[in-house]
């Protein structure tokens, strides 16, 4: 990785910070781990300005700073990455770096679910089941989320899908496989 990631090819230069950023093969050492995400982030590679999110954003990480994770998680969810899309989300939901918003998380989370992302996908279930400041619980739009999360084969989204499903009417069941079908046929 290294004798790539000297000559500037960007998916090395992730690599190699990822293992300081994990102390794999080598002892951790987040500052290096810093450098070799900025020169990747540098030539615009999304995971590299995701990893850089995602040091900034880290708990107890003597770098941490929300507003920098905000920002790179931004240059990274702008170019479409997902899981950028669905942190950027998640920090506008929790209120990190910025004031909770709950409308900016939907449209983030919205953003990756669009693309098949599991996780951004059980978030909307969740947004719509609970209910948010602005946003109306809608157990239908909770269901056809959770499905479509539980459908790439995430556990929790199977659980939530059962669990909502007993407050449907069998109005609302054939509505939300309805809204599954017609997903299924634009992809």
């Amino acid at each position: 990785y290294r004798k790539a990631a000297d000559q500037g090819y960007a998916p090395a230069q992730v690599n190699l910070g990822s293992m300081y950023f994990e102390g794999q093969g080598v002892p951790r050492d987040l500052q290096t781990a810093l450098k070799w995400y900025l020169k990747a982030a540098s030539q615009s590679y999304a995971s590299a300005q995701f990893n850089l999110g995602m040091l900034y954003e880290q708990n107890g990480s003597p770098l941490q700073d929300f507003q920098e994770a905000l920002r790179w998680y931004g240059k990274a969810a702008d170019q479409g990455y997902a899981p950028a899309q669905l942190n950027l989300g998640s920090m506008y939901f929790e209120g990190q770096g910025v004031a909770r918003d709950f409308q900016e998380a939907l449209k983030w989370y919205r953003e990756a679910a669009d693309q098949g992302y599991a996780p951004a996908q059980f978030n909307l279930g969740a947004i719509y089941a609970e209910g948010h400041k602005g946003i109306s619980k809608d157990p239908l739009m909770a269901y056809v989320w959770f499905s479509r999360s539980a459908l790439l084969g995430d556990e929790d989204a199977q659980r939530a899908r059962e669990k909502i499903s007993a407050r449907l009417t069998a109005e609302q069941k054939m509505q939300a496989q309805q809204l599954l079908k017609t997903v299924s046929r634009d992809r």
